[in-house]
């Protein structure tokens, strides 16, 4: 049976860090901004526990992001796909073709500001995935602003994979090397920055990781869920909304009920 400090190992080792919400929401180009410097910084000197292969490629670089959006969506983390980046190539106005050596660790440094003009062009192109959170954010209310960003910043690591040397099932995260705590970190102290309206979470082991890590409680029997840092922003555990391992139609229906059911802060405003 497992003791109450083994069940909140993570979130202690998470408070550690000394993760705190700033008052107000800060622009999105400048929490893009500090976003990927934090990311580099890490690259560049990461903890002893990092595993080589997932310092291979460059790490996730954001575009400006929208702050206040009414919904922002949380995966788990980027995907990087040859075939999509050799497609886009002409796509990309006034980026010049990217190799993909331009995504390669360290070398991709030169090419920063054109990967964060493809990660635009891949919001845009990339319906098979992005479309999928386009039609969500619209059933929720016609007109919504989403955003999305990504739990850990490390390209086509498959998620079992990037898992399973250090976790011991699938809802066991305590063991989490610091490599990957520093960047949930900084995912957090993006959601307290941009100050949305509502998070869901689009991966189930996503959700479970932010569920022992936040040490997440629910005022509505499991409908909704809050983190004791901002306590009016409701926070939705979900799975995937499109791929192989996607939700199927009712769970994904149950969801969006979840989401419109949920009544919004009054001190929240639209």
């Amino acid at each position: 049976m497992k003791t109450v400090f083994q069940r909140l190992e993570l979130a202690a080792r998470l408070r550690s860090l000394k993760l705190a919400p700033p008052n107000e929401p800060i622009d999105g180009a400048r929490v893009a901004t500090w976003a990927n410097a934090e990311l580099i910084r890490l690259w560049r000197k990461p903890p002893t526990d990092a595993n080589p292969s997932l310092l291979a490629l460059m790490p996730m670089l954001y575009p400006p992001l929208m702050s206040r959006a009414d919904l922002l969506f949380l995966g788990f983390n980027p995907a990087f796909s040859e075939k999509f980046i050799q497609s886009s190539n002409e796509k990309v106005k006034n980026a010049g073709a990217l190799k993909i050596s331009d995504f390669k660790w360290p070398a991709g440094i030169k090419s920063k500001r054109r990967l964060v003009k493809f990660e635009i062009h891949a919001k845009q192109h990339y319906t098979q995935y992005f479309g999928s959170l386009a039609r969500f954010a619209e059933a929720i209310e016609p007109g919504s602003s989403w955003e999305h960003i990504d739990l850990f910043a490390m390209r086509n690591s498959t998620q079992a994979n990037l898992v399973r040397p250090w976790s011991r099932s699938a809802r066991e995260f305590n063991g989490m090397p610091e490599f990957l705590l520093r960047q949930l970190k900084i995912s957090l102290e993006m959601i307290c920055m941009l100050k949305p309206r509502r998070v869901v979470v689009i991966n189930a082991t996503a959700s479970a990781i932010i569920e022992q890590a936040l040490q997440l409680t629910s005022p509505d029997g499991g409908r909704s869920h809050r983190w004791h840092l901002i306590p009016d922003l409701p926070i939705f555990l979900g799975g995937m909304l499109s791929g192989q391992a996607a939700m199927d139609r009712y769970s994904s229906q149950r969801l969006k009920l979840d989401v419109l059911a949920t009544q919004l802060s009054q001190e929240m405003p639209h």
